[in-house]
C-alpha cells in the first residue's frame, strides 16, 4: 500500500499498511516516545514489525552510521569534555566502536517516569521490559523537582518533550565529539522523535483550539512532521505517522496479538479539558461528526496552510531586505492584513534570535497599529520602527543582553538562537576567541577609530546604532579582532577612505572570522 492510499477504518493494522504509515521514516534514526498506554505500545510493536518484515528489507538497511555530510559548517576539532551520553552509547568510547557496531541503533525507545502517581515507575519499567523483548534499547527518563499544582497535564507534556529532546541532542553532541576526535568530516544525524498521536487525538486538538477561536494555524492542529525549531536546520523532527489512524484500531492491533498495555487513571479524569472533549466526541459521533472526519478536515486545513505560507514565502517575503542580518526592511503598507501579520511574524522570528517568540495575538495587534500609523515598539526580542506608510525597519533588541561564547580553531556554532552562524578558521592567528555582541560601547569605539563610519549608509540611511550593537564581534580579551558583518557592509556600501581606515583599526578582520546570517522562514528555509 502506498503512502497516499486511504487508511482502513477498523480492525487490526495489517502488514500491507505498514509501509504506508512508516515509509516516510526510512533511513532515519528514530526515538519512539512510549508511555505504556495502548496508543504508544501499538506504535512500539508496529514499528518493530515494520523494521523486521522480510518484505521490507530496505527499511532495515541504509541507516548505518546515519551521518550526513555537512560541508557548510566547520566542525569542532578539539575534544569536548563532559559531553553527556544516552544509555545506548554508554559503552562507546570512540567513533570506531560505534562504527564496529554498525552505527547507532536505528530505533531506540524513550519513556518518562513523571513521578505523579505511585505506579509511574512500574509503568516505565514495563515499557523498558517490553522494548527489551523486541531487542530495542530503552532509556527511562525521570521528571525531577517540584511539580505544579495547576496545569499539570500541560506541564507534564512540556517536561516529556524537554527530557526526550535533551537525550536526542546528547546523542548527537556525543557523536559529534567522537567524530571530531577521530577527525571525521561528518555530523551525527539528529534522531527523529516519533509520537503515537492518532486521529482521535487530532480531533480533540482541533475542538480544543476551535473553542479558543483559533484560525488557520490552530485548526490545522498537529502536523505529521515538524522541526523542533525552524531556526536550526539540523534540529530533529517530531513525527506523527499515525494521525490518520483511529485510536480503536491501535487497541485492536494489540488485542489481536494479545499484547499488553497499561491504563493511565488520568484518562478518565474529567477535571482535564482533553478528557471532557474526548467524551464530547462520543456525542458528536451520533451526529455523524466523528474523529476521523474532524482529523481529515484538520489535515486539509494543514495542507492549505502550507500552500498559503509557501506562496507568501515565495512572494511578499522575498521583498524583505535582510542587510546581512543587520536589520530587516520591508514595506507592508499595501499588503492584506493576514499577509502583514505573517510577514511581521517571520521577521520577528528571524531577527529575534534566542528570544521567546511573540504570541500571535500580540503580532496581530502590532500589525493593526502599524496599519493605522507610525510605530516604535519592541516585541519578540526586536525593535520595530515603522513609518506612516507601513515601511518597517526591524533589528535585534540588545537591552536584555546577548550570548557570549568561546571558539577554538576549526569550530563553528549557532549564535543567538541561530540568528548567526559564527566560525573560526583552523589557521586563525589568534585563538581561542570570544564571540559576543559588539555592544554600544564597541560601536562608539569603532566610530572613533574609523571616523568615516559616520558616512556609512544602508539603503540610503544611517544604520540604527542599536542594530549595529547587536552584531556578533570577535575578541581576544579586550582586543577587538573582527566584526565580519559590519566589514562586509562597509565593503559594499562604504567609501574607499572608510575601508582603509577600517583595515588599519581592525587589522585581524580577515577571512579567519566568519559570521553568516542564518535566519529561516516559517518553512525552515534559509532566508539570508
Amino acid at each position: 500500500m502506498s503512502r497516499g492510499d486511504a487508511i482502513r477504518r477498523d480492525g487490526p493494522i495489517a502488514d500491507d499498511e505498514l509501509d504506508g504509515l512508516f515509509g516516510g521514516l526510512a533511513g532515519r534514526l528514530l526515538a519512539l516516545a512510549v508511555s505504556g498506554g495502548a496508543d504508544s505500545m501499538a506504535l512500539l510493536h508496529l514499528v518493530a514489525r515494520w523494521m523486521s518484515s522480510p518484505a521490507l528489507p530496505s527499511r532495515r538497511g541504509g541507516v548505518g552510521w546515519s551521518l550526513s555530510v555537512d560541508g557548510d559548517q566547520p566542525q569542532p576539532k578539539k575534544p569536548t569534555p563532559d559531553v553527556a551520553r544516552p544509555s545506548w552509547l554508554a559503552q562507546c568510547l570512540d567513533a570506531d566502536q560505534i562504527e564496529g557496531n554498525g552505527g547507532p541503533p536505528p530505533v531506540v525507545v524513550l519513556t518518562i517516569d513523571h513521578g505523579l502517581r505511585p505506579g509511574s515507575a512500574a509503568d516505565a519499567a514495563f515499557v523498558a521490559d517490553e522494548a527489551g523483548k523486541l531487542g530495542l534499547p530503552c532509556q527511562i527518563l525521570r521528571w525531577e523537582g517540584d511539580k505544579p499544582t495547576t496545569g499539570i497535564q500541560e506541564a507534564a507534556r512540556e517536561a516529556r518533550r524537554r527530557l526526550m529532546f535533551a537525550v536526542v541532542e546528547a546523542e548527537r553532541a556525543w557523536g559529534d565529539h567522537l567524530l571530531a576526535r577521530g577527525e571525521r568530516d561528518y555530523r551525527m544525524q539528529a534522531r527523529s522523535l516519533v509520537m503515537a498521536h492518532h486521529a482521535d487525538d487530532q480531533a480533540e486538538t482541533f475542538l480544543m483550539r476551535l473553542a479558543r477561536g483559533s484560525g488557520l494555524d490552530g485548526l490545522s492542529a498537529m502536523r505529521g512532521a515538524d522541526r523542533t525549531t525552524a531556526l536550526d536546520p539540523t534540529s530533529g523532527l517530531v513525527c506523527r505517522p499515525l494521525l490518520r489512524v483511529p485510536g480503536a484500531r491501535l487497541r485492536a492491533t494489540l488485542q489481536a496479538a494479545a499484547l499488553p498495555w497499561r491504563e493511565d487513571p488520568s484518562n478518565a479524569d474529567e477535571h482535564f479539558e482533553r478528557i471532557r472533549v474526548r467524551k464530547a466526541l462520543d456525542v458528536l459521533g451520533t451526529l455523524g461528526i466523528g474523529a476521523t472526519e474532524i482529523a481529515a478536515s484538520a489535515a486539509r486545513l494543514g495542507a492549505a496552510r502550507d500552500g498559503y505560507l509557501s506562496l507568501i514565502a515565495d512572494g511578499p517575503a522575498r521583498a524583505i531586505d535582510w542587510h546581512d542580518g543587520l536589520m530587516a526592511e520591508i514595506d507592508i503598507g499595501l499588503l492584506p492584513s493576514d499577509v502583514r501579520v505573517r510577514i511581521l511574524g517571520t521577521v520577528l522570528v528571524a531577527m529575534g534570535g534566542a528570544s521567546a517568540p511573540a504570541r500571535l495575538s500580540r503580532i496581530e495587534t502590532l500589525a493593526e497599529r502599524i496599519a493605522a500609523g507610525a510605530a516604535d515598539e519592541t516585541l519578540g526580542g526586536c525593535q520595530i520602527l515603522a513609518d506612516a506608510a507601513g515601511k518597517l525597519r526591524v533589528w535585534r533588541e540588545t537591552g536584555r543582553g546577548l550570548p557570549t561564547a568561546d571558539l577554538h580553531p576549526g569550530e563553528g556554532m549557532n549564535w543567538d538562537g541561530g540568528r548567526f552562524f559564527v566560525s573560526l578558521a583552523a589557521d586563525a592567528p589568534v585563538a581561542p576567541v570570544t564571540v559576543a555582541a559588539l555592544g554600544a560601547q564597541g560601536w562608539a569605539d569603532l566610530k572613533r577609530a574609523v571616523p568615516q563610519l559616520a558616512e556609512l549608509r544602508i539603503a540610503g540611511r544611517r544604520p540604527p546604532a542599536a542594530a549595529v550593537a547587536g552584531l556578533p564581534a570577535f575578541r581576544a580579551g579586550a582586543r577587538l579582532l573582527a566584526v565580519p558583518c559590519l566589514a562586509e557592509l562597509l565593503l559594499r556600501s562604504g567609501t574607499d577612505g572608510a575601508r582603509r581606515s577600517w583595515a588599519e583599526a581592525v587589522p585581524a578582520s580577515s577571512g579567519h572570522y566568519g559570521a553568516r546570517f542564518a535566519g529561516r522562514d516559517w518553512l525552515g528555509r534559509p532566508i539570508g
